[in-house]
């Protein structure tokens, strides 16, 4: 139980410091996300909302979570090297909203949470730190979780 309690604790504190980090830009820096920013705190959102379920005791439970989050990972770690293929324009901006799907949750603009909301275009607001993107840094980032959490799993399960 102990081990389990202690591979929740990783599984949970990597969303959440990922998810901590793009709050302080936007917040603190003033850094607007894009839609697919917000696309990828959605990933992480779910990762987050997903990771008590490593302490069901059913092996099936826990391997479909783990497997759950590792998809999850890899949605966002896509989003953002679509992000990335914007920025330096391998690909064309004619739009980057991730979510077909608004349309059917929320029929009004107006309903949309404003977490969900991206008020900067993909792939124009490119801010450097040490001259490399910040999105380089974010899919580093994201790398690293999926990488700690597929390490943690094969050892766990």
């Amino acid at each position: 139980m102990k081990q389990d309690l202690r591979f929740l604790a990783w599984l949970s504190a990597l969303p959440a410091l990922l998810l901590l980090l793009a709050w302080l830009v936007e917040h603190v820096l003033g850094w607007l996300p894009c839609t697919l920013c917000v696309e990828i705190r959605f990933f992480l959102l779910l990762v987050l909302l997903l990771s008590p379920l490593v302490l069901v005791r059913r092996v099936l439970v826990r391997r479909v979570t783990l497997l759950l989050v590792q998809l999850l990972y890899c949605g966002a770690v896509l989003a953002n090297i679509r992000l990335l293929l914007l920025e330096y324009g391998v690909l064309e901006a004619q739009t980057c909203s991730p979510f077909p799907f608004y349309s059917v949750l929320f029929p009004h603009p107006w309903d949309v949470p404003e977490f969900l909301q991206g008020q900067a275009i993909c792939g124009e607001d490119i801010h450097r730190i040490f001259s490399l993107d910040f999105s380089v840094y974010t899919l580093l980032a994201l790398l690293g979780c999926q990488l700690v959490t597929l390490y943690l799993s094969r050892r766990s399960v």
